[in-house]
Protein backbone atom coordinates (compact mmCIF):
# COMPACT_ATOMS: atom_id res chain seq x y z
CA UNK A 1 0.00 0.00 0.00
CA UNK A 2 2.91 2.54 -0.14
CA UNK A 3 3.65 1.73 -3.45
CA UNK A 4 1.23 4.14 -4.10
CA UNK A 5 2.44 7.31 -2.88
CA UNK A 6 5.34 6.44 -3.94
CA UNK A 7 3.98 6.10 -7.47
CA UNK A 8 2.96 9.91 -6.86
CA UNK A 9 5.75 11.44 -6.05
CA UNK A 10 8.14 9.30 -8.31
CA UNK A 11 5.96 10.53 -11.23
CA UNK A 12 6.09 14.59 -10.45
CA UNK A 13 9.67 14.66 -11.93
CA UNK A 14 8.71 13.16 -14.89
CA UNK A 15 5.40 15.32 -15.04
CA UNK A 16 7.72 18.68 -14.38
CA UNK A 17 10.12 17.61 -17.61
CA UNK A 18 7.08 17.11 -19.63
CA UNK A 19 5.89 20.89 -18.33
CA UNK A 20 9.31 22.34 -19.23
CA UNK A 21 8.68 21.39 -22.57
CA UNK A 22 5.29 22.25 -22.83
CA UNK A 23 6.21 25.89 -21.80
CA UNK A 24 8.36 26.33 -25.14
CA UNK A 25 5.75 24.96 -27.56
CA UNK A 26 2.54 26.58 -25.64
CA UNK A 27 3.11 29.39 -23.06
CA UNK A 28 3.11 29.25 -19.65
CA UNK A 29 -0.61 29.88 -18.89
CA UNK A 30 -1.85 26.91 -21.16
CA UNK A 31 0.91 24.96 -19.70
CA UNK A 32 0.11 25.22 -16.55
CA UNK A 33 -3.54 23.91 -17.47
CA UNK A 34 -2.34 20.88 -18.59
CA UNK A 35 -0.07 20.55 -15.88
CA UNK A 36 -2.81 20.55 -13.48
CA UNK A 37 -4.69 18.00 -15.71
CA UNK A 38 -1.63 15.84 -15.16
CA UNK A 39 -1.00 15.99 -11.51
CA UNK A 40 -4.94 15.10 -11.29
CA UNK A 41 -4.48 12.43 -13.07
CA UNK A 42 -1.77 10.79 -11.45
CA UNK A 43 -3.25 11.68 -8.42
CA UNK A 44 -6.43 10.01 -8.83
CA UNK A 45 -4.93 6.90 -10.20
CA UNK A 46 -2.84 6.98 -7.05
CA UNK A 47 -5.51 7.63 -4.60
CA UNK A 48 -8.48 5.16 -6.04
CA UNK A 49 -5.16 2.25 -6.48
CA UNK A 50 -4.51 2.85 -2.58
CA UNK A 51 -8.92 2.97 -1.94
CA UNK A 52 -8.84 -0.46 -4.12
CA UNK A 53 -6.01 -1.71 -1.85
CA UNK A 54 -8.16 -0.74 1.53
CA UNK A 55 -11.78 -2.25 0.08
CA UNK A 56 -9.44 -5.18 -0.44
CA UNK A 57 -8.01 -5.44 2.57
CA UNK A 58 -11.30 -4.24 4.62
CA UNK A 59 -13.08 -7.18 3.10
CA UNK A 60 -10.98 -9.66 3.26
CA UNK A 61 -10.54 -8.81 7.22
CA UNK A 62 -13.74 -9.32 7.67
CA UNK A 63 -14.26 -12.34 5.86
CA UNK A 64 -11.50 -13.97 8.12
CA UNK A 65 -13.01 -12.49 11.46
CA UNK A 66 -16.56 -14.73 10.45
CA UNK A 67 -14.72 -17.48 9.39
CA UNK A 68 -12.02 -17.85 12.58
CA UNK A 69 -14.46 -16.36 15.56
CA UNK A 70 -18.13 -15.85 13.87
CA UNK A 71 -20.67 -18.54 12.89
CA UNK A 72 -20.28 -18.86 8.98
CA UNK A 73 -23.00 -20.92 8.96
CA UNK A 74 -25.21 -18.30 9.50
CA UNK A 75 -27.31 -16.83 6.35
CA UNK A 76 -26.24 -13.24 6.25
CA UNK A 77 -22.58 -14.01 6.84
CA UNK A 78 -22.26 -17.27 4.83
CA UNK A 79 -23.95 -14.82 1.86
CA UNK A 80 -21.40 -12.26 2.24
CA UNK A 81 -18.49 -15.08 2.34
CA UNK A 82 -20.44 -16.31 -0.63
CA UNK A 83 -20.50 -13.54 -2.45
CA UNK A 84 -16.80 -11.98 -1.43
CA UNK A 85 -15.65 -10.92 -5.08
CA UNK A 86 -18.90 -9.44 -6.17
CA UNK A 87 -19.33 -7.43 -3.33
CA UNK A 88 -16.03 -6.05 -3.71
CA UNK A 89 -16.23 -5.54 -7.62
CA UNK A 90 -19.55 -3.34 -6.26
CA UNK A 91 -16.86 -1.11 -4.01
CA UNK A 92 -13.94 -0.82 -6.75
CA UNK A 93 -16.76 0.14 -9.11
CA UNK A 94 -18.22 2.98 -7.57
CA UNK A 95 -14.86 4.27 -6.32
CA UNK A 96 -13.69 4.35 -9.49
CA UNK A 97 -16.94 5.52 -11.05
CA UNK A 98 -16.74 8.37 -8.65
CA UNK A 99 -13.17 9.42 -9.55
CA UNK A 100 -13.81 9.42 -13.22
CA UNK A 101 -16.63 11.58 -12.58
CA UNK A 102 -14.54 14.15 -10.61
CA UNK A 103 -11.64 14.03 -13.40
CA UNK A 104 -14.76 14.45 -15.76
CA UNK A 105 -15.82 18.00 -13.81
CA UNK A 106 -11.32 19.12 -13.66
CA UNK A 107 -11.74 18.38 -17.75
CA UNK A 108 -14.52 20.48 -18.54
CA UNK A 109 -13.98 23.00 -15.98
CA UNK A 110 -10.58 23.43 -17.34
CA UNK A 111 -10.19 26.45 -19.88
CA UNK A 112 -8.13 24.20 -22.53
Amino acid sequence: MIGYPLFFCASIYPIKLIFDAMVRDMGKAQAGEWLLLMLYAVSMLSLFNFSYGIVNNMVNRLVGFQQQYGAPERQPVKWYINNRPHIMNAYHYFFYTGGLILYAVVVFKSNI
